[in-house]
């Protein structure tokens, strides 16, 4: 169980970038006669978000699962995959390359083949994404995160729990103001040391390509409060 505790650690911290957004102040002009002041007044802006759905396959290219049929013989498995993330903005709201931090949730199924059983995986933890060259309709990123596995094995009673490591890059294109098209691939680690008495640790490569949506405002563009938009279209607050 020592290895949840750093993995609980990042959740919690990320928990508290995510909620963290600050405030933002923006200058109301107050027209009062001949004289007009300007007054600082403090807002919240939405923090920037983006949701996620893709499919994939996997190829397990490192495969310590058990062998079905033929225990002398070494499997390379293929499965597929549905995955679903929904990140928080951290980094580039104003300006510079954009970065988030969220939560990732999946499923891949091995389905039964000539040399290995079918087994399910079940990915849910943590993901950080960074993005080059915002506002360009390509934009290549890197991924990395860290999370929990469970595993499930036709022939072998309960489920497995380990810790899984993920690295990846990818290219998001652009489809309009908040849609993109997503291409990715990824590396992935899933040490498993006990069960079924022996080593079943693997290790896959994922290629996955899906949708992700923007929520709140596009990766390279100024998050400006609700005052501040109201004065740059020439709509000044009177008080």
């Amino acid at each position: 169980m020592a290895f949840y505790v750093p993995f609980l650690r990042l959740v919690f911290a990320a928990g508290i970038v995510a909620a963290s957004t600050g405030p933002a102040y923006a200058f109301e002009t107050a027209d009062s006669g001949e004289h007009a002041t300007n007054r600082v007044e403090p807002g919240f802006d939405v923090v920037p978000k983006s949701a996620s759905l893709h499919i994939g396959w996997l190829y397990s290219y490192d495969n310590g699962l058990p062998n079905g049929y033929d225990a002398t013989a070494t499997s390379r498995p293929q499965a597929g995959e549905v995955m679903a993330g929904y990140l928080w903005q951290v980094g580039g709201l104003k300006d510079g390359w954009p970065s988030w931090i969220g939560f990732y949730l999946g499923w891949a199924e091995f389905p039964e083949q000539r040399l290995s059983v079918r087994t399910g995986v079940l990915e849910y933890g943590l993901r950080v994404k960074h993005a080059l060259f915002p506002g360009a309709r390509s934009r290549p990123f890197l991924t990395y995160g860290l999370g929990t596995t469970q595993v499930w094995v036709d022939g072998f009673d309960g489920r497995d729990i380990t810790h899984q490591t993920r690295v990846g890059v990818g290219v998001d294109i652009s489809m309009g103001e908040s849609l993109q098209f997503t291409c990715e691939i990824e590396w992935r680690t899933q040490i498993l040391p006990t069960m079924g008495g022996q080593d079943w640790s693997f290790s896959t490569v994922a290629i996955t390509s899906g949708f992700s949506y923007d929520i709140g405002h596009k990766p390279g563009k100024r998050v400006e409060s609700s005052s501040a938009r109201r004065d740059a279209a020439g709509g000044a607050v009177a008080r």
